[in-house]
Protein backbone atom coordinates (compact mmCIF):
# COMPACT_ATOMS: atom_id res chain seq x y z
CA UNK A 1 0.00 0.00 0.00
CA UNK A 2 2.56 2.76 0.78
CA UNK A 3 4.93 1.59 -2.46
CA UNK A 4 1.34 2.25 -4.31
CA UNK A 5 1.14 5.53 -2.81
CA UNK A 6 4.78 7.07 -3.43
CA UNK A 7 4.89 5.81 -7.01
CA UNK A 8 1.24 6.80 -7.58
CA UNK A 9 0.96 10.81 -8.92
CA UNK A 10 -0.57 13.55 -7.16
CA UNK A 11 -4.83 13.23 -6.49
CA UNK A 12 -6.90 16.01 -8.48
CA UNK A 13 -7.50 19.11 -5.90
CA UNK A 14 -11.03 19.72 -4.92
CA UNK A 15 -11.26 22.89 -6.93
CA UNK A 16 -9.57 21.61 -10.08
CA UNK A 17 -9.29 23.38 -13.19
CA UNK A 18 -11.73 21.84 -15.04
CA UNK A 19 -13.06 18.20 -15.89
CA UNK A 20 -10.09 17.48 -18.50
CA UNK A 21 -7.09 18.81 -17.36
CA UNK A 22 -6.12 18.11 -13.45
CA UNK A 23 -7.86 15.02 -14.38
CA UNK A 24 -6.75 14.13 -17.51
CA UNK A 25 -3.20 15.46 -16.41
CA UNK A 26 -3.67 12.30 -13.72
CA UNK A 27 -5.35 9.82 -16.07
CA UNK A 28 -2.32 10.14 -17.99
CA UNK A 29 0.18 9.92 -15.62
CA UNK A 30 -1.31 7.41 -13.91
CA UNK A 31 -1.33 5.48 -17.13
CA UNK A 32 2.38 5.37 -17.85
CA UNK A 33 3.57 2.44 -15.37
CA UNK A 34 0.55 0.22 -16.81
CA UNK A 35 1.45 0.97 -20.61
CA UNK A 36 4.91 0.45 -20.64
CA UNK A 37 4.10 -3.08 -18.52
CA UNK A 38 2.02 -3.64 -21.32
CA UNK A 39 4.35 -2.96 -23.92
CA UNK A 40 7.26 -5.68 -21.83
CA UNK A 41 4.41 -8.16 -22.01
CA UNK A 42 3.96 -7.36 -26.17
CA UNK A 43 7.66 -7.85 -26.37
CA UNK A 44 7.71 -11.27 -24.44
CA UNK A 45 4.86 -12.81 -26.38
CA UNK A 46 6.30 -11.63 -29.51
CA UNK A 47 9.45 -13.72 -28.41
CA UNK A 48 7.65 -16.35 -27.46
CA UNK A 49 5.75 -16.73 -30.69
CA UNK A 50 9.03 -16.26 -32.95
CA UNK A 51 10.54 -18.89 -30.92
CA UNK A 52 7.90 -21.67 -31.75
CA UNK A 53 7.91 -21.07 -35.21
CA UNK A 54 12.19 -21.56 -34.88
CA UNK A 55 13.56 -25.22 -34.83
CA UNK A 56 16.76 -24.81 -34.93
CA UNK A 57 20.06 -25.70 -32.81
CA UNK A 58 22.76 -27.78 -33.01
CA UNK A 59 22.63 -31.28 -31.69
CA UNK A 60 23.96 -31.95 -28.77
CA UNK A 61 26.82 -33.82 -27.12
CA UNK A 62 24.81 -35.67 -24.31
CA UNK A 63 21.50 -36.08 -23.56
CA UNK A 64 19.25 -33.02 -22.70
CA UNK A 65 17.97 -32.68 -19.30
CA UNK A 66 14.63 -31.67 -18.21
CA UNK A 67 15.58 -30.57 -15.09
CA UNK A 68 15.56 -26.49 -16.16
CA UNK A 69 12.33 -27.11 -17.18
CA UNK A 70 11.08 -28.92 -13.99
CA UNK A 71 12.80 -26.03 -11.82
CA UNK A 72 11.05 -23.39 -13.81
CA UNK A 73 7.85 -24.92 -13.74
CA UNK A 74 8.13 -25.39 -9.47
CA UNK A 75 9.42 -21.58 -9.65
CA UNK A 76 5.96 -20.83 -11.54
CA UNK A 77 3.51 -22.57 -9.16
CA UNK A 78 5.04 -20.87 -6.18
CA UNK A 79 4.71 -17.49 -7.68
CA UNK A 80 0.83 -18.46 -8.55
CA UNK A 81 0.41 -19.88 -5.03
CA UNK A 82 2.08 -16.89 -3.28
CA UNK A 83 -0.08 -14.46 -5.56
CA UNK A 84 -3.65 -16.85 -4.68
CA UNK A 85 -2.41 -16.93 -1.40
CA UNK A 86 -1.28 -13.12 -0.88
CA UNK A 87 -4.61 -12.14 -2.27
CA UNK A 88 -7.13 -14.57 -0.23
CA UNK A 89 -4.77 -13.81 3.28
CA UNK A 90 -4.92 -9.65 3.03
CA UNK A 91 -8.83 -10.25 3.16
CA UNK A 92 -9.96 -10.24 -0.16
CA UNK A 93 -12.43 -12.85 0.12
CA UNK A 94 -13.57 -12.21 3.49
CA UNK A 95 -16.68 -10.96 4.33
CA UNK A 96 -15.87 -8.40 6.30
CA UNK A 97 -14.19 -6.56 3.35
CA UNK A 98 -15.09 -6.00 -0.26
CA UNK A 99 -17.56 -4.27 -1.92
CA UNK A 100 -19.99 -6.24 0.06
CA UNK A 101 -18.70 -4.86 3.16
CA UNK A 102 -18.89 -1.09 1.84
CA UNK A 103 -22.34 -1.51 0.34
CA UNK A 104 -23.21 -2.70 3.99
CA UNK A 105 -21.58 0.07 5.54
CA UNK A 106 -23.59 2.55 3.37
CA UNK A 107 -26.76 0.69 3.97
CA UNK A 108 -26.14 1.28 7.57
CA UNK A 109 -25.60 4.95 7.60
CA UNK A 110 -28.73 5.19 4.93
CA UNK A 111 -31.05 3.18 7.91
CA UNK A 112 -29.33 6.00 10.13
CA UNK A 113 -30.64 8.85 8.46
CA UNK A 114 -34.07 6.82 7.57
CA UNK A 115 -34.52 6.38 11.59
CA UNK A 116 -33.57 9.87 11.47
CA UNK A 117 -36.53 10.99 9.72
CA UNK A 118 -38.74 9.07 11.60
CA UNK A 119 -37.14 10.62 15.23
CA UNK A 120 -37.78 13.91 13.83
CA UNK A 121 -41.69 13.17 13.00
CA UNK A 122 -42.43 11.30 16.53
CA UNK A 123 -40.37 14.82 18.35
CA UNK A 124 -42.49 17.03 16.14
CA UNK A 125 -46.03 14.83 17.02
CA UNK A 126 -44.75 14.68 20.62
CA UNK A 127 -43.80 18.75 20.88
CA UNK A 128 -47.96 19.36 19.55
CA UNK A 129 -48.90 16.94 21.88
CA UNK A 130 -46.76 18.51 24.73
CA UNK A 131 -47.59 22.42 23.89
CA UNK A 132 -51.45 21.51 23.95
CA UNK A 133 -50.99 20.30 27.62
CA UNK A 134 -49.32 23.45 28.36
CA UNK A 135 -52.19 25.27 26.59
CA UNK A 136 -54.24 23.44 29.02
CA UNK A 137 -52.50 24.24 31.88
CA UNK A 138 -52.12 27.81 30.85
CA UNK A 139 -56.32 27.96 30.76
CA UNK A 140 -56.32 26.81 34.10
CA UNK A 141 -53.63 28.00 36.22
CA UNK A 142 -53.44 31.08 38.43
CA UNK A 143 -51.37 33.13 40.55
CA UNK A 144 -48.21 32.52 40.62
CA UNK A 145 -48.12 29.37 38.34
CA UNK A 146 -48.64 31.16 35.21
CA UNK A 147 -45.38 32.67 35.05
CA UNK A 148 -44.23 29.19 35.46
CA UNK A 149 -46.10 27.64 32.60
CA UNK A 150 -45.18 30.71 30.40
CA UNK A 151 -41.61 29.78 30.88
CA UNK A 152 -42.29 26.40 30.09
CA UNK A 153 -43.70 27.51 26.46
CA UNK A 154 -41.06 29.63 26.02
CA UNK A 155 -38.68 26.82 26.35
CA UNK A 156 -40.99 24.48 24.03
CA UNK A 157 -41.15 27.43 21.41
CA UNK A 158 -37.85 27.28 21.62
CA UNK A 159 -37.46 23.22 21.43
CA UNK A 160 -39.48 23.94 18.24
CA UNK A 161 -37.23 26.51 16.38
CA UNK A 162 -34.49 24.18 16.80
CA UNK A 163 -36.50 21.25 15.19
CA UNK A 164 -37.03 23.68 12.45
CA UNK A 165 -34.00 25.01 11.71
CA UNK A 166 -32.48 21.34 11.70
CA UNK A 167 -34.87 20.37 9.03
CA UNK A 168 -32.63 21.22 6.26
CA UNK A 169 -29.69 18.97 7.96
CA UNK A 170 -31.89 15.81 7.76
CA UNK A 171 -32.62 16.52 4.48
CA UNK A 172 -28.73 16.63 3.54
CA UNK A 173 -28.44 13.69 5.80
CA UNK A 174 -30.62 11.34 3.74
CA UNK A 175 -29.45 12.66 0.39
CA UNK A 176 -25.99 12.13 1.33
CA UNK A 177 -26.53 8.65 2.61
CA UNK A 178 -29.31 7.95 -0.65
CA UNK A 179 -26.02 8.92 -2.75
CA UNK A 180 -23.65 6.69 -1.09
CA UNK A 181 -26.16 3.55 -1.79
CA UNK A 182 -26.40 4.33 -5.59
CA UNK A 183 -22.80 4.32 -5.80
CA UNK A 184 -22.08 0.83 -4.59
CA UNK A 185 -25.37 -0.82 -5.09
CA UNK A 186 -24.66 -1.66 -8.72
CA UNK A 187 -21.09 -3.39 -7.92
CA UNK A 188 -22.37 -5.71 -5.10
CA UNK A 189 -24.18 -8.28 -6.87
CA UNK A 190 -21.18 -8.65 -9.36
CA UNK A 191 -18.00 -8.32 -6.47
CA UNK A 192 -17.60 -12.14 -5.96
CA UNK A 193 -17.33 -13.19 -9.60
CA UNK A 194 -14.84 -10.18 -10.57
CA UNK A 195 -12.87 -11.36 -7.77
CA UNK A 196 -13.11 -14.76 -9.18
CA UNK A 197 -12.25 -13.46 -12.91
CA UNK A 198 -9.00 -11.56 -11.79
CA UNK A 199 -7.52 -15.18 -10.89
CA UNK A 200 -8.58 -16.35 -14.21
CA UNK A 201 -5.21 -15.13 -15.83
CA UNK A 202 -3.21 -17.45 -12.92
CA UNK A 203 -5.14 -20.03 -13.38
CA UNK A 204 -4.43 -20.29 -17.53
CA UNK A 205 -0.48 -19.89 -16.50
CA UNK A 206 -1.20 -23.05 -14.27
CA UNK A 207 -2.67 -25.02 -17.26
CA UNK A 208 0.09 -23.47 -19.31
CA UNK A 209 2.55 -25.02 -17.04
CA UNK A 210 0.90 -27.95 -16.22
CA UNK A 211 0.58 -28.79 -20.11
CA UNK A 212 4.55 -28.18 -20.37
CA UNK A 213 4.95 -30.58 -17.20
CA UNK A 214 2.89 -33.24 -18.69
CA UNK A 215 4.62 -33.05 -22.17
CA UNK A 216 8.24 -33.62 -20.69
CA UNK A 217 7.20 -36.21 -18.50
CA UNK A 218 6.13 -38.46 -21.64
CA UNK A 219 10.16 -38.06 -22.81
CA UNK A 220 10.35 -40.57 -19.71
CA UNK A 221 8.28 -43.02 -21.59
CA UNK A 222 10.30 -46.27 -22.81
CA UNK A 223 9.55 -45.07 -26.69
CA UNK A 224 9.32 -41.28 -25.80
CA UNK A 225 11.50 -39.85 -28.75
CA UNK A 226 9.39 -36.55 -28.58
CA UNK A 227 8.32 -35.81 -31.79
CA UNK A 228 5.14 -35.63 -31.51
CA UNK A 229 5.31 -33.59 -28.17
CA UNK A 230 7.90 -31.55 -29.65
CA UNK A 231 5.06 -30.88 -32.63
CA UNK A 232 2.61 -30.14 -29.60
CA UNK A 233 4.79 -27.55 -27.95
CA UNK A 234 5.51 -25.52 -31.18
CA UNK A 235 1.99 -25.70 -32.20
CA UNK A 236 1.05 -24.29 -28.81
CA UNK A 237 3.36 -21.32 -29.22
CA UNK A 238 0.35 -18.96 -30.53
CA UNK A 239 -1.24 -19.58 -27.07
CA UNK A 240 0.99 -19.25 -25.00
CA UNK A 241 1.99 -16.05 -26.49
CA UNK A 242 -1.99 -15.25 -26.14
CA UNK A 243 -1.89 -16.19 -22.62
CA UNK A 244 1.31 -14.08 -21.97
CA UNK A 245 -0.51 -11.07 -23.61
CA UNK A 246 -3.52 -11.72 -21.35
CA UNK A 247 -1.76 -12.04 -17.99
CA UNK A 248 0.20 -8.74 -18.80
CA UNK A 249 -2.71 -7.32 -20.16
CA UNK A 250 -4.67 -7.94 -17.20
CA UNK A 251 -1.98 -6.83 -14.41
CA UNK A 252 -2.16 -4.02 -16.37
CA UNK A 253 -5.71 -2.79 -15.90
CA UNK A 254 -5.02 -3.27 -12.56
CA UNK A 255 -1.79 -1.83 -12.33
CA UNK A 256 -3.98 1.36 -13.44
CA UNK A 257 -6.27 0.97 -10.66
CA UNK A 258 -4.10 0.64 -7.89
CA UNK A 259 -2.13 3.37 -9.25
CA UNK A 260 -5.04 5.38 -8.61
CA UNK A 261 -6.21 4.09 -5.59
CA UNK A 262 -2.53 4.67 -4.40
CA UNK A 263 -3.18 8.26 -5.49
CA UNK A 264 -6.12 8.53 -3.61
CA UNK A 265 -4.63 6.84 -0.70
CA UNK A 266 -2.07 9.74 -0.14
CA UNK A 267 -4.53 11.44 1.46
CA UNK A 268 -8.03 10.19 2.08
CA UNK A 269 -10.00 12.38 3.69
CA UNK A 270 -9.34 15.61 1.31
CA UNK A 271 -9.58 12.97 -1.73
CA UNK A 272 -12.66 11.61 -0.57
CA UNK A 273 -14.05 15.30 -0.39
CA UNK A 274 -13.02 15.85 -3.59
CA UNK A 275 -15.17 13.00 -5.14
CA UNK A 276 -18.16 14.04 -2.79
CA UNK A 277 -17.82 17.57 -4.25
CA UNK A 278 -17.83 16.53 -7.85
CA UNK A 279 -20.81 14.53 -7.41
CA UNK A 280 -22.65 16.85 -4.54
CA UNK A 281 -21.16 20.22 -5.58
CA UNK A 282 -22.04 22.88 -2.77
CA UNK A 283 -24.88 21.48 -1.23
CA UNK A 284 -25.69 20.62 1.91
CA UNK A 285 -24.61 16.95 1.64
CA UNK A 286 -21.48 18.02 0.47
CA UNK A 287 -21.12 20.57 3.98
CA UNK A 288 -22.16 17.53 5.98
CA UNK A 289 -19.70 15.28 4.71
CA UNK A 290 -17.16 17.79 5.21
CA UNK A 291 -18.49 17.96 9.30
CA UNK A 292 -17.93 13.87 9.26
CA UNK A 293 -14.64 13.95 7.22
CA UNK A 294 -13.05 16.58 8.75
CA UNK A 295 -12.93 16.08 12.37
CA UNK A 296 -11.85 19.56 12.89
CA UNK A 297 -14.74 21.59 10.76
CA UNK A 298 -17.44 22.90 12.88
CA UNK A 299 -20.46 21.69 13.21
CA UNK A 300 -23.48 22.45 10.66
CA UNK A 301 -25.97 25.13 12.29
CA UNK A 302 -28.70 22.94 11.16
CA UNK A 303 -27.17 19.99 13.66
CA UNK A 304 -25.95 22.41 16.02
CA UNK A 305 -29.75 23.73 15.97
CA UNK A 306 -31.23 19.58 16.85
CA UNK A 307 -28.38 19.67 19.65
CA UNK A 308 -29.73 22.77 20.97
CA UNK A 309 -33.60 21.54 21.19
CA UNK A 310 -32.33 18.00 22.67
CA UNK A 311 -30.17 20.27 25.19
CA UNK A 312 -33.36 22.35 25.98
CA UNK A 313 -35.53 19.43 26.32
CA UNK A 314 -33.22 17.93 28.96
CA UNK A 315 -32.91 21.51 30.99
CA UNK A 316 -36.93 21.56 30.73
CA UNK A 317 -37.47 17.93 32.24
CA UNK A 318 -34.84 19.23 35.34
CA UNK A 319 -37.32 22.17 35.52
CA UNK A 320 -39.85 20.34 35.97
CA UNK A 321 -38.89 18.01 37.78
CA UNK A 322 -38.21 20.49 40.72
CA UNK A 323 -40.17 19.63 43.73
CA UNK A 324 -41.23 23.19 44.06
CA UNK A 325 -42.34 24.38 40.88
CA UNK A 326 -43.95 20.64 40.20
CA UNK A 327 -46.04 21.09 43.69
CA UNK A 328 -47.04 24.80 42.19
CA UNK A 329 -47.86 23.22 39.43
CA UNK A 330 -50.30 20.98 40.87
CA UNK A 331 -51.91 22.69 43.74
CA UNK A 332 -53.42 25.61 41.18
CA UNK A 333 -53.34 24.12 38.08
CA UNK A 334 -56.03 21.58 37.28
CA UNK A 335 -55.11 18.19 37.52
CA UNK A 336 -56.04 17.09 33.94
CA UNK A 337 -53.94 19.39 32.17
CA UNK A 338 -50.80 18.61 34.74
CA UNK A 339 -51.17 15.16 34.40
CA UNK A 340 -51.13 15.17 30.84
CA UNK A 341 -48.42 17.36 30.93
CA UNK A 342 -46.65 14.90 33.04
CA UNK A 343 -47.21 12.06 30.65
CA UNK A 344 -46.45 13.93 27.62
CA UNK A 345 -43.08 15.53 28.43
CA UNK A 346 -40.95 12.85 28.85
CA UNK A 347 -41.40 11.12 25.79
CA UNK A 348 -40.33 14.58 23.82
CA UNK A 349 -36.89 14.31 25.00
CA UNK A 350 -36.79 10.48 23.71
CA UNK A 351 -36.85 11.10 20.26
CA UNK A 352 -34.66 14.39 20.13
CA UNK A 353 -32.05 12.32 21.70
CA UNK A 354 -32.30 9.40 19.55
CA UNK A 355 -32.36 11.91 16.64
CA UNK A 356 -29.01 13.54 17.36
CA UNK A 357 -27.62 10.05 18.18
CA UNK A 358 -27.94 8.78 14.84
CA UNK A 359 -26.55 11.64 13.05
CA UNK A 360 -23.44 12.42 14.93
CA UNK A 361 -20.01 12.21 14.23
CA UNK A 362 -19.50 9.61 16.43
CA UNK A 363 -22.21 6.90 14.68
CA UNK A 364 -21.13 8.01 10.98
CA UNK A 365 -17.54 8.63 10.92
CA UNK A 366 -16.24 5.05 12.01
CA UNK A 367 -18.46 3.77 8.99
CA UNK A 368 -16.38 6.12 7.01
CA UNK A 369 -12.73 4.89 8.77
CA UNK A 370 -13.49 1.50 7.96
CA UNK A 371 -14.75 1.75 4.23
CA UNK A 372 -12.28 4.08 3.50
CA UNK A 373 -9.35 3.75 5.55
CA UNK A 374 -9.59 0.37 5.85
CA UNK A 375 -10.83 -1.52 3.04
CA UNK A 376 -9.78 0.79 0.14
CA UNK A 377 -6.23 1.67 1.69
CA UNK A 378 -5.32 -1.15 3.16
CA UNK A 379 -7.36 -4.42 1.94
CA UNK A 380 -7.97 -3.55 -1.40
CA UNK A 381 -4.55 -2.17 -2.36
CA UNK A 382 -2.62 -4.89 -0.68
CA UNK A 383 -4.68 -7.32 -2.46
CA UNK A 384 -4.06 -5.68 -5.62
CA UNK A 385 -0.35 -5.46 -4.65
CA UNK A 386 0.18 -9.24 -4.31
CA UNK A 387 -1.95 -10.27 -7.58
CA UNK A 388 -0.10 -7.28 -9.43
CA UNK A 389 3.07 -9.11 -8.40
CA UNK A 390 2.39 -12.39 -8.85
CA UNK A 391 0.86 -12.17 -12.55
CA UNK A 392 3.37 -9.62 -13.88
CA UNK A 393 6.10 -12.74 -12.75
CA UNK A 394 4.42 -15.14 -14.41
CA UNK A 395 3.17 -13.19 -17.08
CA UNK A 396 6.44 -11.49 -18.14
CA UNK A 397 9.57 -13.64 -17.09
CA UNK A 398 8.43 -17.47 -15.67
CA UNK A 399 5.89 -18.54 -18.67
CA UNK A 400 8.07 -16.83 -21.59
CA UNK A 401 11.52 -18.38 -20.11
CA UNK A 402 9.43 -22.02 -19.34
CA UNK A 403 7.40 -22.11 -23.18
CA UNK A 404 10.94 -21.15 -24.60
CA UNK A 405 13.30 -23.53 -22.59
CA UNK A 406 10.37 -26.25 -23.11
CA UNK A 407 10.77 -25.63 -26.86
CA UNK A 408 14.64 -25.75 -26.81
CA UNK A 409 13.94 -28.95 -24.75
CA UNK A 410 12.47 -30.85 -27.05
CA UNK A 411 14.71 -29.43 -30.18
CA UNK A 412 17.60 -31.00 -28.29
CA UNK A 413 15.62 -33.96 -27.35
CA UNK A 414 14.66 -35.07 -30.59
CA UNK A 415 17.89 -34.99 -32.27
CA UNK A 416 19.75 -36.57 -29.61
CA UNK A 417 17.41 -39.45 -30.33
CA UNK A 418 18.02 -38.82 -33.86
CA UNK A 419 21.90 -38.87 -33.24
CA UNK A 420 21.45 -42.33 -30.61
CA UNK A 421 19.26 -43.50 -33.79
CA UNK A 422 21.88 -43.18 -36.27
CA UNK A 423 24.68 -44.52 -34.38
CA UNK A 424 22.52 -47.45 -33.62
CA UNK A 425 22.31 -48.21 -37.21
CA UNK A 426 26.20 -47.48 -37.59
CA UNK A 427 26.72 -49.86 -34.88
CA UNK A 428 24.54 -52.99 -36.74
CA UNK A 429 26.29 -51.93 -40.28
CA UNK A 430 29.81 -52.67 -38.47
CA UNK A 431 28.21 -55.67 -37.00
CA UNK A 432 27.16 -57.10 -40.31
CA UNK A 433 30.08 -56.48 -41.97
Amino acid sequence: AKVMSWIAPQFPPRLSSGPFEDWGRFGFWCSIAPVAVALVGLCAATAVLVRSCIRAGRPPSRQPSSKPVACTSFLTLLLIAAGVVGFWAVGAFDKEVGVRAVEQHMESIRDDATAARKYMADAQEELITTKEAVEVMLDTCEGDAIPVVEDIRQQLDQIEAGIQAGAPFLDAFFYLADSLVDVTKPYAPHATFAKLLMLVPLALVLFCCGVIVVTVCTTRWPVGRGRCSCRCIHSLGVGFAFVVLLVVGVASVELLGGMALGAFCQDPNANSLTLVHAKLGDSDAYKLSRYYIERASDTPQALAALEGAKKISGRLETYYGDQDVKSLLEETCADEGVENFDRRLPHLAVPLRALVAVSSRGRVSPHYQTVVHDIACTTTVAALGWLIVSQLAVGLLCLPLLACMAETFFDRWVAWQAKLELNSEYAMELCAM
